[in-house]
């Protein structure tokens, strides 16, 4: 069962409103352009690291297709399809590898946000605890996505339990968000909040509630439909649920 513990910061998932914003030039949306750079170079490099690239030439080539996707206009070309956004950068990403050259990446490298020699040893040292052999990388890079939308939304509840000032029962209650209702001791939590088991049983399901109203909104962001919301909330719910390695400790 997924905890808090097994959230990482792996994947920023990219609002359209975002990716909107690389369509101009102002300073406002240069800043949205290092956001998307910022986000999205961990998972492309894990990808990388995990389809047979050194930690040198994975390093170059991110920094170099991130310039590309930049100059080629692959972010303004990103339509709302079905929220896969992911796969378009995966998929170029691939491409890119394919055609680009060392020397290219040399030249461009100055064009994108610097990586720092700390970074990428953090980032090596992620790839070494979060490893599988029994998923593919294009599925681990899927699982990213899905981690990092649900540490966003434990994050916003967090912001507004804190605001209502109910901080402390959010920390005792978070602990059990992801786990079957049957698996948690109501008894053991009403004790730590001082209230009655009813009371905390109730307290849990309103938190939950409002859990799945915030990833709701989260999909509603990247697709248009009620129906694609239905769909990518299957889909992120099977992605989590997979058997596999990646997510112990």
């Amino acid at each position: 069962m997924l905890t808090l513990g097994l959230i990482k910061r792996h994947f920023v998932t990219t609002q359209w409103h975002t990716v909107d914003a690389t369509k101009s030039t102002t300073t406002t949306n240069e800043g949205a352009l290092a956001l998307l750079c910022e986000a999205y170079w961990y998972p492309l490099y894990a990808f990388l690291r995990r389809t047979g690239s050194s930690p040198e030439d994975a390093a170059d080539l991110v920094q170099g297709f991130l310039v590309h996707a930049l100059d080629a206009q692959i972010f303004q070309q990103a339509r709302q399809q079905g929220g896969r956004l992911r796969s378009l950068l995966l998929t170029c990403l691939q491409n890119y590898r394919r055609n680009a050259v060392r020397r290219d990446h040399a030249a461009k490298r100055g064009g994108a946000p610097a990586v720092a020699l700390e970074d990428r040893a953090g980032a090596e040292s992620r790839l070494e605890q979060f490893t599988t052999h029994t998923e593919t990388p294009e599925r681990i890079f899927d699982r990213d996505w899905a981690l990092e939308l649900i540490r966003h939304v434990i994050e916003q509840l967090q912001r507004e339990q804190v605001a209502a000032g109910h901080g402390k029962r959010f920390q005792i209650l978070a602990a059990h968000l992801m786990e079957k209702d049957s698996a948690v001791a109501h008894f053991d939590l009403a004790s730590q909040l001082g209230i009655s088991e009813g009371a905390a049983r109730i307290a849990l399901h309103r938190l939950r509630q409002r859990c799945q109203q915030l990833v709701n909104s989260e999909l509603r962001k990247l697709v248009d439909s009620p129906e694609e919301v239905a769909a990518e909330l299957r889909h992120l719910v099977s992605v989590l649920a997979r058997p596999s390695t990646l997510l112990t400790n």
